[in-house]
């Protein structure tokens, strides 16, 4: 087997776990989402504010295993949040010194870059 077969094998194999990752990561976001407006209540109106008991229920349940971006190592795999969409992006480090670069932290504690605004960061493979 060529070396560069071995390497094209081994990028599929990571992008798919990666890839499938990001698809779990998803599904247990939604779950959660879906018991958190269970245990507190509907959610409110977009210009509605929570009462302090829903406020303190979204907290603690709204990204349970996300980490604070200021501990985020851009060399690293990880999965981040993007607040503007709502999406889960997969981030496999290839994209580090153009991040550390050109990001951006805000006074809100996220990160801005690019088109992304980051909140919160997690390991590849849980945790």
């Amino acid at each position: 087997m060529s070396i560069e077969f071995a390497a094209c094998i081994w990028a599929f194999e990571r992008d798919f776990v990666l890839f499938e990752f990001g698809a779990l990561f998803r599904m247990v976001r939604a779950s959660l989402r879906a018991l958190r407006q269970r245990r507190c209540g509907e959610e409110v109106a977009k210009d509605a504010q929570p009462s302090p008991l829903q406020k303190r229920c979204n907290d603690m349940t709204e990204h349970p295993t996300m980490h604070p971006m200021t501990s985020f190592n851009p060399s690293e795999p990880a999965v981040l949040h993007d607040l503007a969409s709502d999406q889960i992006i997969t981030w496999i480090g290839d994209e580090a010194d153009d991040f550390r670069r050109f990001s951006r932290t805000r006074d809100d504690g996220t990160v801005a870059w690019r088109e992304y605004v980051f909140d919160g960061w997690g390991n590849v493979m849980g945790g």
